[in-house]
């Protein structure tokens, strides 16, 4: 499960910027983490839309921000199901991370991009 993410504006994302007609407004985080902002994408009103966002989702009853969803449970859960319908966004990245379990309370992270 994605934790991080890889928020560098990297020509890949330039190039996706500028096919979508939208200015850059970059904000680099090579190592964004829940809870931080990052530029995101969404429809509003027809039309694609950007602005600063919180990641993550918080619910009245939750203590903490909620980042993951199971995509095969995301449309019956309560949490995210309204979210998954209606407000959706894209976060603009490089890349995001997945950890892998070293043992001994060990974790390692490694980046996914796309292929250059």
């Amino acid at each position: 499960m994605c934790g991080r993410m890889n928020v560098t504006y990297s020509p890949e994302v330039r190039a996706l910027m500028a096919e979508l007609g939208m200015p850059l407004y970059p904000m680099d985080n090579p190592d964004l983490r829940p809870t931080q902002e990052a530029l995101s994408l969404y429809w509003d009103n027809g039309s694609l839309s950007q602005s600063v966002m919180t990641w993550g989702i918080k619910p009245e009853w939750a203590k903490k921000l909620l980042i993951n969803a199971k995509s095969e449970t995301i449309t019956e859960k309560r949490t995210f199901s309204k979210a998954y319908r209606e407000r959706r966004c894209l976060i603009p990245c490089a890349g995001w991370y997945e950890w892998i379990d070293e043992g001994e309370a060990r974790k390692t992270k490694y980046l996914f991009s796309h292929p250059k």
